[in-house]
């Protein structure tokens, strides 16, 4: 097993790795981009359990994102104890919460998903709440407990009306992330309080990124005797919609505080790290001993004009063997990466839009063959999902949908009941075939699983709601399924996975949206800023790029998405011609394309400048 000891670190990695404990202290880490944030937490982890004796199982460690907890758990392989990893709560802070709530409760929570928001439409039946956003902020604020008067002016409704649709529902038995956050945080002030939850240390990473459901979390796991670290970066503070103003209330934790600080960083290059730098507006401390070349402006007339630059730069660089996993492209929103999407594929390059979660729920028809499973497992404790998957058969519309629901509900038996009596052609024709797959499946068969579930797909609906989707999409399908059918199969091949009082199929239940994406070695990387935070490249084209920026956490994002690479970043911009000669600090930290093509001389530079880059960091 390797001792911390035996890993290379800076003098200030050092420092934070070495830093005691104490229950009436907090840690904050701040960490720039690169300076190596999750290697110091894991072997701070490592230390405290193999150096401090430290308890696993009264650590705590919470982070925003799937990837994230993935990296942490992987980069702990061979530093500490296999049993010792096992005890260790590391989780993202829905995953935690959700652990907590079905262990307490017994129940499986149904996560309130966007195809149940259209589904919620055709039940509620109301022309002033008629949209699944109308839905959705209806939901959020009889959850948040505003005053039945306000939501009466602010949708025009009567009393009757709001008294209907919560318990429509409340019937489904329905619970959105804030819920859950709310369930969790409940669960966990009545464990601390009772002794049964103790937390020695409680760690957060990318705490600039909270919001104040998230801060509840950490409040109601802090114990008396817990030592609290967390690190990030208020600088890649990006969730303007999540209103992150948390950071500062950690002061009112009533912790004194240490601040240790990483600025050496081992990603990028010095020059993108100036100019990033000159993007914030603000001489931050980071720095890299690498250096190469300065990030090279590009101005283009139009969207396409950019993107064709883009293929013809990709297609210059896989001249000169830089391989296309060497090759990101973020942009701020998904609907340009769909863009940019169409004209990789029309060229043949090879990409993979990258995710928090598994390929295949990119696709969001694809959450039916999870209702298709919930019902397959339990279908008296399925009602909303046979709601959403009646949905897809031939003449099922709105009002058969409501007769079901309604019609259930007077004779005070579940949907799965109902449908077992009903004589309606349609829903027996359903109901004949789930009832005839329960009995067939092998659900200790992934296959078998998988093989059910296209036969439910292609005869109930499924497969012609794909068929309704374009051409473009319609290419992907074949590899959703075969990513999901991935997906399954690692709760077969990983029984570390699969709790004690679960089954398989259970587990993939409990668990899937806590999957991370595959690896794809050979494919470019298409991503927003927001979803690449956290990752490295290292050549990335960033578009919509402005240096002219207001808001501050527009900056923010910028800053996050031109800190990704390693070596070598293009910026595009759309009709923001830069003048380098007006300022002569823009002079220093960039360069501007004199034309579309880059010179034979700058790229043999780039082609260097990687070489350069294997042989140091590998």
């Amino acid at each position: 097993m390797t001792s911390y000891k035996d890993v290379l670190v800076t003098k200030e990695q050092h420092e934070i790795i070495l830093k005691d404990i104490t229950p009436s202290n907090a840690l904050y880490i701040k960490s720039g981009p690169g300076t190596g944030k999750t290697l110091t937490l894991v072997l701070k982890i490592a230390y405290m359990i193999n150096e401090l004796e430290v308890d696993p199982s009264e650590i705590l460690v919470l982070s925003m994102t799937n990837k994230a907890v993935d990296n942490l758990k992987d980069n702990l392989d061979g530093l500490i104890a296999d049993d010792k990893k096992e005890q260790l709560n590391i989780n993202t802070f829905h995953a935690f919460c959700h652990d907590l709530v079905t262990a307490f409760y017994g129940d499986e929570v149904d996560i309130l998903q966007d195809e149940g928001l259209r589904i919620l439409v055709q039940l509620f039946d109301n022309k002033k709440v008629n949209d699944k956003y109308k839905v959705a902020k209806f939901i959020r604020m009889f959850k948040d407990n505003v005053d039945h008067e306000l939501i009466r002016a602010e949708f025009d409704l009567t009393q009757e009306e709001i008294n209907s649709m919560i318990n429509i529902f409340s019937d489904m038995k329905l619970s959105t992330y804030s819920d859950l956050l709310k369930r969790g945080k409940t669960i966990i002030q009545s464990l601390v309080k009772e002794e049964k939850l103790n937390f020695r240390v409680v760690v957060v990473d990318e705490f600039q990124d909270m919001y104040n459901d998230l801060f509840q979390i950490i409040k109601a796991a802090l114990g008396p005797n817990s030592h609290l670290i967390f690190a990030g970066d208020t600088n890649q503070s990006i969730y303007k919609f999540l209103d992150t103003k948390v950071p500062s209330k950690i002061e009112d934790l009533g912790k004194t505080f240490d601040v240790l600080e990483m600025s050496e960083s081992f990603r990028s290059t010095d020059e993108i790290l100036s100019a990033s730098k000159y993007l914030l507006g603000k001489e931050i401390n980071v720095f890299s001993n690498h250096y190469g070349l300065k990030p090279t402006i590009n101005n283009f007339n139009s969207d396409l004009d950019q993107y064709e630059f883009i293929i013809k730069e990709i297609k210059k660089l896989q001249s000169y063997n830089v391989p296309l996993h060497d090759i990101a492209v973020l942009s701020r929103t998904n609907y340009e990466l769909t863009k940019i999407a169409r004209l990789l594929k029309m060229y043949r390059l090879d990409f993979i839009k990258l995710s928090s979660s598994p390929n295949w729920l990119q696709n969001d028809n694809f959450i039916y063959l999870i209702d298709y499973l919930k019902i397959l497992l339990n279908p008296y404790q399925a009602n909303f999902s046979i709601l959403c998957t009646l949905k897809l058969m031939p003449m099922v519309g709105p009002k058969t949908l409501r007769q079901v629901y309604e019609e259930s509900v007077q004779r005070n038996i579940d949907i799965w009941g109902y449908l077992s009596r009903s004589k309606d052609p349609k829903l027996k024709i359903y109901y004949n075939l789930m009832q005839q797959t329960r009995k067939s499946i092998d659900f200790e068969d992934p296959k078998d699983v998988l093989q059910k579930l296209l036969k439910i797909s292609n005869e109930l609906g499924l497969v012609k709601k794909f068929g309704r989707i374009d051409s473009f999409q319609k290419s992907n399908i074949t590899e959703q399924y075969i990513e999901f059918y991935s997906s399954l199969k690692t709760f077969y091949e990983n029984p570390s996975r699969v709790s004690e009082t679960s089954s398989m199929i259970e587990s993939f239940l409990k668990n899937f949206m806590s999957l991370s994406q595959q690896e794809y070695s050979s494919k470019i990387k298409l991503s927003t800023i927001h979803q690449s935070k956290g990752l490295e490249f290292p050549i990335v084209f960033m578009t919509d790029f402005n240096l002219e920026l207001d808001d501050e956490q527009e900056k923010n994002l910028r800053y996050v998405g031109m800190t990704r690479p390693k070596t070598l970043l293009y910026l595009n911009s759309i009709g923001n011609n830069v003048d380098l000669d007006k300022d002569e600090e823009l002079k220093k930290r960039f360069t501007i394309a004199g034309s579309p093509n880059l010179s034979k001389a700058f790229q043999n530079r780039v082609v260097r400048s990687l070489h350069t880059w294997r042989k140091i960091f590998h």
